[in-house]
């Protein structure tokens, strides 16, 4: 039982671990507005304002949190769009779920365009590595063995 119990402990402070941001809070944000705007185009969620609100406390102004969702509704509406998501895709990147649902659809079709495209181009890579390595190996075979001096 104790041992269960340490390893579900060890497990929760992982998981707790990747929910913290990957950059440092900047608890004096000069414009909340432009942070929640960037927070959407770089395709996180608007929950990383609670990031703010736990390393910042009684230091965030009080107008903070409704001009960070302003700027972040501004920011997802540029973000959540066709060639966006295909970007994603090409670049073989996650594809991310934070696009409201009016734009989520026209956002994966994008993805799923693009993430085509990058298997596509992988799988000719692919083709042509193997393509390669036969002819090299069918070339080496062809060569004829030098005789050993004796």
């Amino acid at each position: 039982m104790l041992k269960l119990t340490l390893i579900l402990i060890g497990i929760s402070s992982l998981l707790s671990c990747g929910s913290t941001p990957d950059t440092v809070v900047n608890c004096s944000v000069q414009s909340w507005h432009e942070q929640g705007k960037n927070t959407a185009l770089d395709g996180k969620s608007v929950r990383n304002f609670e990031h703010y609100v736990k390393h910042c406390g009684e230091r965030l102004p009080a107008e903070a949190k409704a001009e960070f969702i302003q700027g972040f509704s501004v920011g997802i509406t540029e973000y959540c769009t066709y060639e966006n998501g295909n970007k994603r895709g090409l670049n073989n990147l996650p594809i991310t779920n934070n696009c409201p649902l009016e734009a989520r659809a026209n956002f994966e079709e994008g993805y799923k365009n693009g993430d085509f495209v990058y298997r596509d181009n992988q799988r000719n890579i692919d083709r042509m590595s193997k393509r390669n390595e036969q002819e090299t190996m069918q070339e080496m075979r062809e060569k004829p063995v030098e005789e050993v001096k004796q």
